[in-house]
């Protein structure tokens, strides 16, 4: 499904995510204008096999849903 409408332009913002500036057109004054975002690329919790060192230490690794990016390497 198509968006109703295409951003002007794109910013990067200094911590990761961007700011897209929107024109709509036929509103001719200032207007309050709210909006909320759905993740659609939600990452898996993950839980990994322990892995046993030669030392006999074990180490778990393991995240909650949203944690860690899909396709991240541990």
């Amino acid at each position: 499904m198509e968006p109703p409408f295409e951003a002007d332009y794109v910013t990067d913002n200094d911590d990761g995510p961007h700011t897209a500036w929107y024109s709509v057109p036929e509103v001719y004054e200032e207007q309050e204008v709210g909006g909320y975002i759905t993740e659609t690329n939600i990452q898996p919790a993950v839980v990994l096999e322990p892995i046993h060192m030669e030392d006999g230490v074990i180490i778990y690794i393991g995240a909650d849903e949203g944690v860690l990016p899909r396709w991240r390497t541990v």
